[in-house]
């Protein structure tokens, strides 16, 4: 009988962490995009009010005495009052600019450009500063 040569033996050592490579490379990449996105808390979808902005009402918000923020995050949530329980008024998308009128505690009463006043969280992730 014939002795494996040295060869065959070092492909039979190395086959399996080959394998384990391949599944550590397949499990990094399914979980990569996962670790940056924020987390946001699951919530009961009956508590979302989902109104649509009316374009009927536009007012300037070139106000000199008011500073104004720019949403940077797409679907930031325009809230009734300021807490996450509280109900949705809408979404906002990136770019939408807002007039701030209070600022408390990580929160920021604002009005909309559609006249549309509500509260948006004052993290910087979320909003820019633009005055």
């Amino acid at each position: 009988m014939q002795k494996p040569l040295a060869h065959d033996k070092a492909k039979k050592n190395i086959l399996p962490w080959v394998i384990l490579i391949v599944i550590l490379l397949v499990l990094f990449v399914l979980t990569a995009n996962g670790l940056d996105a924020p987390r946001i808390k699951k919530q009961d979808v009956s508590q979302i009010v989902n109104k649509p902005l009316k374009n009927e009402k536009v007012e300037e918000i070139d106000s000199e005495d008011k500073e104004k923020v720019k949403v940077i995050i797409q679907g930031l949530r325009l809230r009734s009052t300021p807490s996450v329980a509280q109900n949705i008024i809408t979404s906002l998308a990136a770019g939408t600019q807002l007039l701030v009128l209070e600022e408390k505690s990580g929160w920021l009463k604002v009005k909309t450009q559609q006249g549309q006043e509500g509260y948006v969280s004052s993290n910087p992730n979320h909003i820019q500063r633009l005055k």
